[in-house]
């Protein structure tokens, strides 16, 4: 066998391995449960307020096919076709007398304004969703200093303004999440990264 058929084989068989996903990250997450004992004592819970805001970080139009399964049953009876929709990319604000700030969800990075490659997305990343048509109203950066950020789950529109927040504030996931393995994860994982 001819040694450039020999090299191909190997290369799609190695590709074809990868194809069976690849986790949302490679960033090693640890796993800690959080203590609140004694926080908890520190203030009576009626003497505390928290402070929520929905900030609205970001107007985006997406594939109505990358937010619902058009071919669910459902979908089909409402007669839903594949257009372009409208969303919103939010990020709550959280302010807590003791504790400080917290994010859920991390709202959009001001690079993004500048367009995605300045943000650390690749070209394909952004092309495929579409981050020409994204715009930034308030930048994580214009949130103010973060103590920690909540993030509900990796996927690129709750994680886009990761790039504003300090490397040394905690980001905490859902357990096996960043390990979680899916086929896009290909794609994104450097992103995400």
């Amino acid at each position: 066998m001819p040694s450039c058929i020999r090299v191909f084989g190997t290369s799609l068989i190695a590709v074809v391995l990868c194809l069976g996903g690849c986790s949302a990250s490679s960033i090693t997450a640890i796993v800690e449960g959080l203590d609140v004992g004694e926080t908890a004592a520190a203030a009576p819970r009626d003497q505390v307020r928290v402070d929520l805001e929905r900030v609205v970080a970001a107007r985006w139009s997406v594939p109505l096919s990358g937010l619902l399964d058009l071919e669910h049953e459902r979908a089909v009876a409402a007669g839903l076709t594949d257009r372009d929709e409208p969303i919103e990319i939010a990020v709550f604000v959280i302010d807590h007398p003791i504790h400080g700030r917290y994010l859920i969800d991390s709202g959009v990075a001001a690079a993004f304004r500048r367009g995605p490659r300045a943000a650390g997305v690749s070209r394909l990343v952004g092309w495929v969703m579409g981050a020409d048509r994204l715009e930034v109203l308030v930048s994580t950066a214009e949130l103010g200093a973060v103590n920690g950020v909540f993030l509900t789950h990796m996927h690129m529109d709750h994680v886009m303004g990761l790039p504003d927040v300090p490397a040394d504030v905690p980001v905490f996931v859902g357990p096996r999440e960043p390990e979680a393995e899916k086929l896009d994860h290909i794609a994104t994982r450097g992103t995400i990264d």
